[in-house]
């Protein structure tokens, strides 16, 4: 296999020292040319000969590591609160994504369900949070919302009253033991 001799050239901080083992790769297990480089902070890795020439690989990660150091006052605030805003703003967009697509719910409308039970669940009646979307699995219409854990028992049940009577039989005869 024809290949380009690339030791000792400079690619950004990586210094080619000599060829490595070719390595197989990719769907088709094609044979890629490999070099061995040290990188200017002293780490020696392995890196294909195509990523050395078209520029894709100049360090063994620390450059990337360097200019987040360098670069941050560049970068929008970064302190702890504005980190967690984001997050938080984050969680809630995706939450109302979920509540549109898979029940069909405007954030709006939610709030309402929320508000009209008081925020407590619809079976146990504690507090919920955050409130759970009940809904039947088949038909996807939305029933009432629910805790956590009341939610994961009507799931846990498989929605059947069946077996959710087989339980209260069993828990009444075993109460107090």
């Amino acid at each position: 296999m024809k290949y380009q001799d690339l030791t000792g050239r400079v690619f950004g901080r990586l210094t080619v020292l000599r060829r490595c083992t070719n390595k197989r790769e990719g769907p088709h297990n094609r044979i890629r040319v490999m070099f061995m480089c040290s990188c200017s902070c002293g780490k020696k890795i392995a890196v294909r000969a195509h990523s050395l020439t078209i520029g894709r690989s100049n360090s063994c990660g620390c450059l990337r590591v360097d200019l987040l150091k360098t670069n941050a006052h560049k970068r929008k605030d970064s302190s702890p609160r504005t980190l967690q805003q984001r997050k938080a703003r984050r969680t809630l967009v995706g939450y109302i994504r979920v509540l549109r697509d898979r029940y069909g719910l405007s954030y709006e409308d939610f709030q309402q369900m929320v508000t009209e039970q008081n925020n407590e669940c619809a079976i146990c009646g504690d507090k919920m949070n955050p409130p759970n979307v009940d809904h039947h699995h088949e038909s996807n219409k939305v029933r009432e919302l629910l805790c956590g854990p009341c939610n994961r028992l009507l799931g846990t049940a498989r929605e059947q009253i069946r077996v959710l009577e087989k339980a209260i039989l069993y828990l009444r005869r075993h109460h107090g033991r």
